[in-house]
């Protein structure tokens, strides 16, 4: 068994479930609370990769282990001071909406965000394979997303994709989202979501973008190999330091 990462600064951890509105599993994600929780936080959300209903049913009952070791050594073991950490699983399927990135936004604000108990001030996403195009959805609609690491995406391009419903189509502000969010995305050559780069490569040209190869063809899509390269590492510290900067107010 996997020992739980430890802290100097120690969260607390607040399981959330939610029935969910549609068929399947009930949907849930983990909030670590670092500090006080009081008044407007920086709030740094992961996406995991894709997963099915089975395993996404059973991680309600278990803690993300892999994740927290992750911030632990991006943050060399303090954490976050009066931050929050919200932990999600991918939805394994969209069904309330028919698109998967719809339905992760409706449920981040629906459910997720009401429960930190005051808007956050800044936030981080932080996601993996389909994770990454989930995080890539909300963070180019939330308002207050200031920074989106994207580790192993795929298919991200299809998060500007504007959403359809009832014969009205949503217009996004690309001019808008490049003055307040900047991106990273860390893979390697050859990894099967995004072999060329192409994904990434069609994100539109005013977004502020920095991609990092980490390694090449053969070193796959695992989570593993992201965390032994250092991807995730990268990701969680790029989206803290933008967090932080934002919510004291400072410019890039």
């Amino acid at each position: 068994m996997r020992p739980t990462p430890s802290f100097r600064s120690v969260p607390t951890r607040v399981h959330l479930s939610y029935p969910r509105p549609a068929p399947g599993p009930d949907l849930h994600a983990n909030l670590y609370r670092f500090g006080q929780p009081r008044g407007p936080r920086p709030l740094l959300c992961y996406v995991g990769g894709a997963i099915d209903e089975a395993t996404y049913a059973a991680r309600a009952s278990s803690e993300p282990l892999e994740v927290l070791e992750q911030l632990s050594r991006a943050t060399q073991g303090d954490g976050l001071a009066d931050h929050d950490f919200l932990v999600c699983p991918a939805l394994p399927v969209a069904r309330e909406t028919g698109v998967l990135g719809q339905d992760f936004l409706r449920h981040l604000r629906r459910d997720l965000l009401p429960a930190l108990g005051a808007p956050p001030s800044a936030i981080g996403f932080v996601g993996y394979s389909v994770g990454a195009y989930l995080a890539a959805y909300a963070a180019f609609r939330e308002l207050s997303a200031c920074a989106l690491a994207m580790v192993g995406a795929s298919n991200p391009a299809d998060a500007m994709r504007p959403f359809e419903a009832e014969g009205q189509v949503e217009e996004l502000d690309w001019d808008a989202i490049a003055e307040r969010l900047r991106v990273e995305a860390y893979r390697n050559v050859g990894d099967p979501s995004d072999p060329e780069g192409e994904g990434l490569a069609a994100l539109p040209a005013s977004l502020p973008l920095r991609s990092t190869v980490l390694g090449g063809p053969g070193d796959g899509h695992r989570f593993d190999f992201y965390a032994k390269t250092g991807g995730y590492k990268s990701a969680f510290r790029f989206a803290l330091r933008r967090m932080n900067r934002a919510h004291a107010g400072l410019p890039d």
